[in-house]
């Protein structure tokens, strides 16, 4: 695990290219984010791509961060125009914040069983599958793409399973997930030809047909990614500390505090607007959610499960595009630990790269990028040890006389 830069920024230090805004190391979003709350600053310039001509900040201290985002979600969500931040615009998401209602009906319920029943299902079919070692990253896209797709159609579908997995296969090795157009084309087909039920449904009776397939592919590609990139690295912390009792939601809220699914919020401003210092009228402020959950703690690199408090972190967002189906993925993720730990023991293959390094951070979250999604660029290898079958249950069989003879209770 190398250290963390302490003087440079970021974009400063000896990477071949400046990273873009779309691809930043997990270890150089949180060095950003100590660098600027040491500077006493609230935004650092946000790198882009070559060329662009786009003004951009990074608002990086946890509580300016959490204050923007969260007036701005408040007085949008109350149809409001005052306030220092009403000029912080929902342009990436305001149809989906008509939506989100309607998709945490939805996917409450049935749904949710449905998907949590999906979890367990693949994770347990899986442990009878795996004999030595396997990479922690199949374990996690194989649930995620059953519980999406439970959610979604009400069911589980192979054929849908099967075309959201081609679009990740062989691993979450893509930083960002862009599917070929023969691939979109095989995820849309297989929308199309399911029946009612899930949030799909609910979607195709609000949306127009068009609107309703283009929502539930995004929601597919990003749900799955989200759980398994989740899930690996549940799997990848738990190995590494076998010293540690498992109770698989405080694994999960560890996890996500450590790893936000959410990494940022985008806004762009319509009027010249101060978050931690003057943000230009047409530039875009990016609230950084990485920064809220490490800004303010020398140690919050390391995976401790019994910690009482998550400080600022926010891992499904905040205001008007927080994620609507972020306790689904929660509780999908630790149903399917609760499987997998009934079931086998695992622990790291390479300890030596992936495991607790001498800063007590793990090593596997070395290389690891946030893109749109979270991605793992390299896999992360398991060994699995099932535990033995446990022994039938005695039953005591009692047996009473009687004039007719022996009678069983």
């Amino acid at each position: 695990m190398g250290a963390c830069h302490s003087q440079r920024e970021p974009w400063q230090t000896a990477a071949k290219r400046p990273p873009s805004c779309q691809a930043w190391r997990l270890l150089d979003r949180v060095a950003a984010a100590r660098t600027a709350r040491r500077a006493n600053r609230s935004t650092i310039p946000l790198p882009l791509a070559p060329g662009s001509h786009i003004s951009a900040h990074m608002v990086v201290c946890p509580r300016a961060a959490r204050a923007a985002f969260a007036e701005d979600g408040a007085t949008l969500s109350k149809g409001s125009r005052g306030g220092p931040c009403a000029a912080l615009t929902a342009v990436n998401g305001d149809a989906w914040r008509a939506q989100r209602p309607l998709v945490a009906r939805a996917l409450g319920g049935a749904p949710s069983r449905t998907s949590r029943a999906a979890a367990v299902a693949v994770a347990a079919a899986m442990m009878g599958e795996i004999r030595g070692t396997v990479d922690a990253r199949e374990i996690g896209l194989r649930v995620g793409t059953a519980c999406v797709v439970a959610a979604m159609v009400g069911r589980r579908d192979a054929t849908l399973e099967g075309a959201i997995a081609v679009i990740f296969a062989p691993s979450l090795a893509r930083a960002r997930y862009r599917a070929t157009p023969a691939e979109g084309e095989r995820v849309d087909s297989a929308l199309r030809a399911v029946g009612g039920g899930g949030l799909l449904e609910a979607l195709r009776q609000e949306c127009a047909a068009d609107v309703a397939l283009d929502n539930a592919h995004r929601a597919l590609l990003a749900g799955a990614q989200t759980i398994a990139a989740t899930l690996c690295a549940a799997l990848a912390f738990i190995a590494a500390h076998p010293s540690q009792s498992l109770d698989a939601r405080a694994a999960v809220r560890e996890t996500l505090r450590i790893l936000p699914p959410v990494a940022t919020l985008p806004r762009r401003v319509e009027t010249r607007v101060d978050v931690g210092g003057g943000v230009a009228r047409g530039a875009w402020v990016v609230g950084d959610l990485v920064a809220c959950a490490h800004g303010d703690d020398a140690a919050s690199l390391r995976y401790d499960p019994a910690r009482q408090a998550d400080g600022d972190a926010a891992p499904w967002g905040l205001g008007p595009r927080v994620c609507p189906a972020g306790q689904l993925s929660t509780a999908c993720v630790a149903a399917a630990l609760e499987a997998l730990a009934a079931r086998a023991t695992w622990r790291l293959a390479r300890p030596a790269r992936d495991g607790v390094g001498s800063d007590g951070t793990c090593g596997f979250l070395e290389p690891l990028v946030y893109a749109r999604t979270l991605a793992f660029p390299r896999h992360v290898p398991l060994v699995v040890q099932l535990r033995p079958p446990r022994p039938p249950e005695c039953k005591t069989v009692t047996y009473f006389a009687c004039a007719c003879g022996r009678k069983r209770i």
